[in-house]
């Protein structure tokens, strides 16, 4: 759920069925943390790096990317 509201704060639309997502969080039990701090911490991650990721795409097989237009 957190991650999808990362996808929603960067994809409009967003949460469709053709989205793609996933999303894995592992943790090795040293350290406490407010469980909502990192779910909000999640969303953003994810929000990043659907703009990096469009940000730094390269055009393939005569698609454009966001960088072909700089």
């Amino acid at each position: 759920q957190w991650a999808q509201n990362g996808l929603a704060l960067a994809i409009r639309p967003a949460q469709t069925m053709y989205d793609g997502d996933f999303a894995l969080v592992a943790s090795v039990g040293k350290k406490r943390c407010d469980f909502h701090a990192l779910c909000i911490a999640i969303q953003h991650a994810v929000a990043d790096a659907v703009v990096n990721a469009v940000r730094f795409a390269e055009p393939l097989h005569g698609i454009p990317a966001v960088r072909s237009r700089q």
